[in-house]
């Protein structure tokens, strides 16, 4: 019974998501490269339209941080319809709709202070920096939820799927001595990951000593002052002075000896999609494999997240799932076709939304520019409090100039990239984009400057206002895409627990929300 009460629960606030999505579905799911040639400011109610008009530079720039701090919404409250869309938002909150199914399991596993379970994590907080600092912050935390699950399940076996650079891998394998099998589809990720791993396992024995320096308020010893203590203990006085002399840098790191882990960890380039037979690739790296197993992926792109759910409950030894997912502008979506398809070409994609049968049966679809929203990260724009980028202008009036020069240019055709940045003024990014696009530049550059004269006065105002006002739609868009893919987990007979959390903090790791599904 609580588990149908858990699915309802699901469904009926995936629908009010839903719902609410689709009020606004016109301005969520739009181009700002058309905002001039589809007039998109015309979207917005009138008079919702005036309060926006009416705010300074500096109170529109404030504008994403009201749906998190109270005294950013306080510099609306003169303003009905503004404060009325902020609390509309607001209600759609992920973590509050989360936070009673998650108490329980945030008491057990997350903050689970286990000595057993959560000393390697403690000292993982020490090590020298041996990674990017967002995917230090990253790794720490999943590293220590992947291994309490690990325990809580009984699974000693992991599964990476995604691995990238196998940050999160490396850190399983020799921080929490687990097995590991480290999965990426592309082979530089895998070859760049082996030769990482190559140079951790030489010098992982130092890093441990001195992150445990660290942990008790020591000073870590230094490379020499660690070979004098190991030559002290093996009564060889003189191998830190001619011997270490004669010594390459990786044999100064072997000493003291370390002991290699490399052989819990081992990788391997695929391509996974959802008929993938994940026992298959096991059994090529590790023959004898016969125990429970643990699937985790730290930002799975695109498809790859809904393929590891399909994945994890096709393969009967995976006893719990961790994935946190990103990139949801590469989803492909069953009920909306892919603009980059030709116009009779068919895609041999499967599709990852939705999935959940509710929002089949209603051939529900987000769009790419709403997927796309659903991967900006609003929390950085809260914090930095700026207005867009110039760049999204000049790329609207560029579309101006390209829709009269070439008006039947394909959707493929007008991908000009990133290359404001490159650019000195609006007139070379002109220039850039037509090189790039490979087209014919026919027009003067007083021309070019008379475009953006023309229309730079009379809509960067209402872009930078829809701009703001479009974002605030992020986290719903977003939640709707987890509640989907939630909804499908709690629907499957064989699952004992699942839910989503946020892992992360969000400014520093925008996608960050970790869904965990448990089997009986």
């Amino acid at each position: 019974l609580d588990s149908l009460l858990q699915e309802m629960n699901i469904e009926n606030e995936l629908s009010r998501f839903c719902d609410f999505i689709s009020t606004y579905h016109s301005i969520i799911d739009t181009c700002m490269v058309h905002f001039i040639t589809d007039d998109l400011f015309t979207l917005i109610d009138e008079d919702l339209a005036g309060e926006l008009l009416s705010l300074s530079d500096n109170s529109l720039a404030h504008l994403p941080s009201a749906l998190f701090s109270d005294e950013s919404r306080t510099m609306f409250q003169e303003l009905p319809l503004i404060t009325a869309a902020i609390d509309q938002i607001r209600s759609f909150s992920l973590e509050n709709l989360l936070e009673a199914r998650n108490k329980d399991f945030t008491a057990r596993v997350l903050d689970n202070h286990c000595n057993v379970v959560n000393n390697a994590a403690q000292s993982f907080q020490h090590f020298d920096k041996i990674m990017p600092e967002k995917k230090t912050h990253e790794v720490e935390l999943m590293s220590s939820l992947v291994n309490n699950l690990c325990h809580e399940n009984e699974a000693d076996f992991l599964i990476d799927l995604g691995s990238g650079k196998a940050y999160l891998s490396q850190v399983m394998a020799f921080l929490h001595n687990k097995s590991v099998l480290a999965i990426d589809s592309q082979e530089i990720n895998t070859q760049g990951a082996d030769l990482r791993q190559k140079n951790l396992s030489k010098k992982w024995s130092a890093l441990e000593t001195r992150a445990e320096e660290r942990r008790q308020g020591k000073s870590p010893k230094s490379r020499k002052q660690r070979l004098k203590a190991a030559a002290a203990a093996q009564n060889e006085p003189n191998i830190t002075n001619g011997q270490e002399k004669g010594m390459n840098d990786n044999e100064k790191e072997m000493l003291p000896a370390t002991t290699s882990l490399s052989e819990n960890l081992k990788l391997s380039t695929k391509f996974i999609s959802d008929d993938t037979d994940l026992g298959e690739v096991i059994q090529e790296h590790y023959p004898e494999f016969s125990h429970k197993l643990g699937m985790m992926g730290l930002h799975t792109c695109g498809n790859l997240a809904p393929s590891s759910i399909k994945i994890f409950y096709a393969t009967g030894s995976a006893k719990f799932l961790c994935n946190v997912g990103c990139c949801y502008h590469g989803l492909e979506e069953e009920f909306y076709r892919n603009p980059y398809l030709e116009q009779d070409q068919v895609s041999d994609v499967s599709p990852g939304f939705p999935m959940c049968t509710y929002l089949r049966e209603k051939k529900f679809w987000l769009g790419r520019n709403a997927r796309i929203l659903a991967s900006q990260p609003l929390g950085r724009l809260a914090d930095n409090k700026n207005l867009p980028s110039h760049s999204l202008m000049w790329r609207a009036v560029l579309q101006v100039i390209l829709l009269r020069v070439i008006p039947n240019l394909s959707f493929k055709d007008q991908q000009v990239g990133r290359i404001a940045a490159k650019s000195t003024g609006f007139i070379d990014y002109v220039h850039r984009a037509f090189r790039k696009l490979n087209l014919d530049l026919t027009m003067s550059d007083e021309e070019i400057e008379k475009y953006f004269t023309e229309y730079e006065p009379k809509f960067q105002r209402k872009l930078n206002c829809f701009y703001q006002l479009r974002s605030l739609f992020a986290p719903v868009v977003e939640a709707i895409i987890l509640l989907d893919r939630l909804q499908f987990l709690a629907c499957q007979p064989d699952t004992k627990f699942c839910t989503v959390v946020r892992l992360f903090d969000s400014s520093v790791s925008p996608r960050c929300y970790a869904l965990i599904a448990t089997k009986l």
